[in-house]
């Protein structure tokens, strides 16, 4: 009986590395294979190209749906006609304008005219222009010559300017009468000269004048406005420094003297100026704009993890007697003094251990060959599938064009080490959301957004800061919710664990190998909705 059992043994030990080997065999005759296909297309000109990890097709496809809906998503603005807006952004203050003497200020009278003249006085010559174009001429007595002339389609004053110029004359304009005077050049010069010396003694006179003009004082209470800003702006627009002070002679200066306690202004000029300062300061000091900020800040984490392992035993026991003592010895190359059973669930005469790493079931089949043959099969697998969503919510008020910080985190310790001992340092490390919101008139909000996300693992000394961060410009409509950009990450992993060889046999090579894949999605999504309030 016993003879036959250790043949039995012999037969099942020799079965079992006989199957293993050919398995080796068909391998390697598998890689021969692979290689002589290889090898044959290189002899035949042939580029065997390698198969891509990633279907190149499929992910621009699937990118671009991705893109489409995102899109969709994006910023939209108020499409309207803003002419009458900006016509009623325009305010006239006052007027301050330089006299034209050489050209037409009313373009609306200039138009193109056909004319053909032969041997005309230059008087007749005025006097048809005058009744084609309504405009008044006067010609100076100095003014003598005949005309012939035949254009078609030219403007009229330029008709008269290549006639003047043919004639060595020039023309004097008066707007405000509708009045062109001829004379010839050299009296033109010398009417300029006096006419540039008048103005000047005029201005002379003025300044003499506006010296005994009295000065008012009035002080401007502020409401919105910043009094020391809206100094600097009166100061540029009335031509003055923002320094003034009284002349050492005693001469009275426009002066603008500011009352931060009252938030008020005092403005002691002329009436004239101080009739602009108001007209200034009724349009500048006024409410500005609020905006509530809400921002969506989204991440979303989808994990999805699986395994597949065996374990293979066996327990194919004889007795060999060295020097006179008994040792037990087994195909797993395990030699002891003492026999161990195999039972499910330990790692007793193992030829494979390779389990799902924290397996959460499996399955175990133990068969019997005798009272010393015991082979074990046990089947491990894991799965682990978890989507968690995070949503922060900040939100804020601030005026137009006011920046709008808020951070919600904590300061990270950071030791460092120098020649003046060690230090500790902090490091922010949080939420924090930084917008500049501006209103425009069409009905729309321009905002200049960043973003900020910072994670630190604090488990460990000095760590590092895991950054999120997204800056942007963009104009949308006023209460809409609008994405304003979002980081999308995929990781993918297929791997396994295998026996050199036995892993690659088919069907039973799951027994020498551990499978694993994993694909784990994280998506940071950030909305943003300014409202005007």
């Amino acid at each position: 009986m016993i003879n036959k059992l250790m043949k039995l043994n012999k037969l099942l030990i020799t079965s079992i590395f006989i199957f293993l080997l050919a398995g080796c065999m068909k391998s390697d005759e598998a890689l021969r294979r692979e290689r002589d296909v290889k090898t044959e297309g290189a002899f035949e000109g042939k580029l065997i190209e390698p198969k891509a990890m990633v279907d190149q097709k499929k992910f621009i496809k699937e990118s671009n749906k991705r893109i489409e809906e995102t899109s969709e998503l994006g910023p939209k603005i108020t499409e309207i006609d803003d002419t009458n807006t900006r016509e009623e952004a325009s305010t006239l203050i006052s007027k301050d304008e330089a006299k034209n003497y050489v050209t037409l200020e009313d373009k609306g009278n200039i138009f193109p005219i056909d004319i053909n003249v032969q041997n005309v006085d230059i008087r007749t010559f005025t006097q048809i222009l005058a009744k084609l174009t309504g405009i008044n001429f006067l010609v100076s007595d100095e003014v003598n010559g005949n005309v012939t002339a035949q254009l078609h389609d030219v403007p009229w004053p330029n008709v008269l300017d290549s006639v003047l110029n043919l004639k060595s004359l020039a023309k004097h304009v008066d707007n405000n009468a509708n009045i062109i005077r001829i004379h010839s050049q050299e009296a033109i010069v010398k009417l300029e000269t006096f006419e540039r010396q008048r103005r000047e003694d005029l201005q002379k006179a003025l300044a003499l004048d506006q010296a005994t003009q009295p000065f008012y004082t009035e002080i401007f209470k502020l409401f919105y406005a910043k009094p020391d800003k809206m100094k600097a702006l009166l100061s540029e627009v009335l031509g003055i420094s923002p320094t003034a002070t009284a002349s050492s002679a005693g001469t009275p200066t426009t002066q603008i003297t500011v009352d931060a306690r009252m938030n008020q202004i005092i403005i002691k000029a002329r009436k004239e100026d101080i009739e602009i300062a108001k007209k200034l300061i009724a349009k500048l000091d006024s409410r500005t704009k609020q905006i509530f900020i809400e921002a969506f800040i989204v991440e979303a984490s989808d994990q999805f993890s699986k395994a597949l392992g065996t374990t293979l035993g066996a327990n194919l026991n004889r007795v060999v007697r060295t020097n006179g003592q008994n040792f037990y010895t087994g195909v797993a190359g395990v030699a002891s003094s003492t026999s161990t059973a195999v039972a499910a669930g330990t790692s007793d005469s193992l030829l494979t251990s390779m389990p799902a790493v924290g397996a959460t079931s499996g399955v175990s089949f133990l068969g019997g060959l005798g009272s010393a043959a015991t082979l074990k099969l046990e089947l491990t697998a894991a799965a682990n599938e978890s989507l968690s969503k995070i949503i922060s919510n900040p939100r804020i008020f601030t005026l137009d064009n006011q920046q709008a910080v808020i951070f919600q985190g904590s300061e990270i310790p950071y030791t460092t080490t120098s020649s003046d001992g060690t230090k500790i340092e902090f490091k922010e490390a949080g939420l924090k959301l930084a917008v500049t919101p501006s209103v425009v008139g069409d009905g729309n909000l321009m905002m200049a957004i960043e973003v900020n996300k910072d994670t630190a693992d604090t488990s460990i000394t000095n760590p590092p800061i895991t950054q999120s961060r997204i800056t942007t410009n963009l104009v949308t409509k006023d209460g809409s919710v609008v994405v304003i950009g979002g980081i999308y990450t995929q990781t993918k992993t297929d791997g396994y664990d295998k026996v050199p060889g036995l892993g690659d046999i088919p069907f039973a090579g799951k027994l020498f190998r551990r499978d694993s894949n994993s694909n784990n999605r994280k998506e940071l999504m950030i909305f943003m909705s300014p409202k005007t309030i």
